[in-house]
């Protein structure tokens, strides 16, 4: 099989959890790959505002699904394709954030907003508290990746792409009636997007558009969320530090993140 594409994960992929940057001999493969022809194109939970070079290094892509499928950017992050959540799901989210007293966050275009629990969170990763943080507890100082949105109207001015889940008791019962998927990144804690998307369909309908065919795709990662990808894709490669599903979704299985596994894969492929 001649591969045509790549798709990546960003966290426990590309950049080691809970750190940035992108190891230079990742970066080096897919600079390779770009100039022979192959698309590299990011699938990643994240939204398009935290791809830079703060997180990623200099690492650079052809393409960027982001919030799991329900954001398309091209290289210069511009956004091509989108999908948004309704008023019908956010009620069903804000509902369940105040039954079971859950810290609920939307991602919309340039920061994830607090709907509830906004204080809560920010004792959680107080540790996090540095200038370079992610979290932004004074929002009117700094503009931050999360902010205080407990005035709960972002959402007039755009709808969100997607949500997120902190604090979720074990056993919790989702409500399956919404269009909704929720998916566990960390204990506790979830994302939530539209039960018609996910990295893999995006990325179908973004491969399409390129002439490309998943067959012809090599799909790297290592959460729950890149399963659908994985299972997809002509080749499927979990992290070694990947979770269990992503393993048993997989081809095969690559180094961790720590030891270059997406370089080590690559470069093993495509004779780099």
């Amino acid at each position: 099989m001649t591969y045509k594409a790549v798709l990546l994960d960003i966290d426990g992929t590309l950049v080691p959890i809970g750190r940035t940057g992108v190891a230079d001999r990742v970066v080096r493969c897919v600079e390779q790959l770009r100039r022979t022809g192959v698309k590299v194109i990011v699938a990643t939970g994240r939204s398009g505002f935290v791809l830079t070079p703060a997180l990623l290094g200099n690492f650079t892509a052809d393409y960027y699904i982001c919030v799991n499928g329900s954001l398309t950017l091209d290289a210069d992050k511009r956004p091509m394709h989108e999908k948004r959540l309704g008023q019908q799901e956010m009620d069903v989210l804000d509902a369940l954030a105040r039954q079971q007293e859950i810290v609920l966050g939307y991602t919309f275009e340039d920061a994830y907003y607090m709907y509830y629990g906004y204080d809560e969170l920010c004792q959680k990763l107080a540790h996090l508290a540095a200038e370079d943080s992610p979290v932004d507890p004074e929002p009117k100082q700094s503009p931050g990746f999360v902010r205080n949105g407990e005035d709960r109207v972002r959402h007039y001015r755009s709808m969100p792409y997607g949500a997120v889940l902190h604090g979720v008791p074990k056993g919790t019962n989702f409500p399956m009636d919404a269009n909704l998927s929720f998916v566990q990144f960390h204990p506790g804690s979830y994302d939530v997007y539209r039960k018609d998307l996910d990295k893999a369909r995006t990325a179908e309908k973004l491969l399409h558009t390129l002439g490309i065919r998943l067959e012809e795709t090599i799909a790297i990662g290592d959460g729950n969320n890149d399963v659908p990808m994985l299972r997809a894709a002509g080749l499927g490669v979990a992290m070694g530090n990947a979770r269990p599903a992503a393993k048993a979704a997989a081809d095969r299985v690559t180094l961790s993140v720590d030891q270059d596994g997406v370089a080590e894969v690559l470069e093993e492929i495509f004779k780099l």
